[in-house]
C-alpha cells in the first residue's frame, strides 16, 4: 500500500482513511491501471468529451480512465452499453486487467471461455499473485489486495514462459475472499488511485470458468 501511494498510483478517501478491507470497484480499477501505465501527470490530464457508457457520464470523475482503458481493450462494459462503475471487482477480473496492460503480447489469450485459466496460468508464472493466494480467486478483491497485485504487476519480468517464483508464489495468503460468481458480467474493471473517490453521487466482471464475467 505504501509503495503504491508513494508513487501516486493509489490514494485514500477524503476522510484520510484507506479502507484496506473495502472492496475494489470497476472504476477504481480503471483509474489504478491508467496511473500505472501513464503516470500521475499524464493520467490527470486525461479528459472525456463523450460519455463512454450510458451509466458513465462524461463529467463523472472516472470517465477519462474508463474511456482510456476501453480504448486500449483493457476492460469493457457488460455488452449492453452499461459499464457498472460502482460494481465490485473480483481477483481474477483485476488480474485480467493487469495482464492485458502489462503482458500485451499475450492479450489474445485472455478472451473466450478459458480466459480465466490463461490469466491464472500466466499470472502465477509471472508472480502476479505473489504474497496472497486469496487474490487468485473469483471472490471480491479487497483494496489492500489490489495494492499488492498492482505492485506485483509492476515487478513482472518480460514473459519468457519460465517460472520465476517457485514456492513463495502463494507464500502468505492474507485475507481470502469469499468466492462469488458474476452472472452476466462481460468486463472486469475499476480503480482507486490518487484521491480515489466519487464526488458525484449520481454515478452509477471478467470471467473465469466459474460464472465470472469477462472484462
Amino acid at each position: 500500500v505504501v509503495a503504491m501511494t508513494d508513487n501516486d498510483i493509489l490514494a485514500g478517501f477524503p476522510d484520510g482513511s484507506f479502507r484496506p478491507q473495502g472492496t475494489l470497484t470497476r472504476e477504481q480499477a480503471a483509474k489504478i491501471v491508467v496511473y500505472m501505465l501513464l503516470g500521475a501527470e499524464q493520467a490527470e490530464s486525461l479528459t472525456c468529451g463523450e460519455a463512454p457508457y450510458t451509466d458513465v457520464k462524461a463529467t463523472r470523475w472516472s470517465a477519462p480512465y474508463i474511456a482510456w482503458c476501453s480504448d486500449e481493450a483493457i476492460l469493457h462494459g457488460y455488452g449492453n452499453g452499461v459499464f457498472g462503475p460502482e460494481d465490485t471487482l473480483t481477483g481474477m477480473q483485476f488480474a485480467k486487467m493487469l495482464m492485458c496492460a502489462f503482458n500485451e503480447s499475450s492479450k489474445s489469450r485472455y478472451t473466450g471461455s478459458k480466459w480465466a485459466e490463461s490469466v491464472q496460468e500466466d499470472g502465477t508464472r509471472l508472480g502476479l499473485f505473489k504474497g496472497d493466494a486469496g487474490m487468485c480467486s473469483h471472490g471480491q478483491l479487497q483494496r489492500q489486495q489490489a495494492a499488492l497485485m498492482a505492485f506485483n504487476a509492476e515487478q513482472m519480468p518480460e514473459d519468457t514462459g519460465s517460472v520465476i517464483t517457485p514456492d513463495d508464489q502463494f507464500s502468505s495468503p492474507a485475507d481470502t475472499l469469499q468466492e462469488q460468481n458474476h452472472p452476466d458480467d462481460q468486463s472486469p474493471d475499476p480503480t482507486d488511485t490518487p484521491q480515489e473517490q466519487d464526488p458525484d453521487p449520481d454515478s452509477g466482471g471478467i470471467d473465469p470458468n466459474e460464472g465470472e464475467l469477462d472484462l
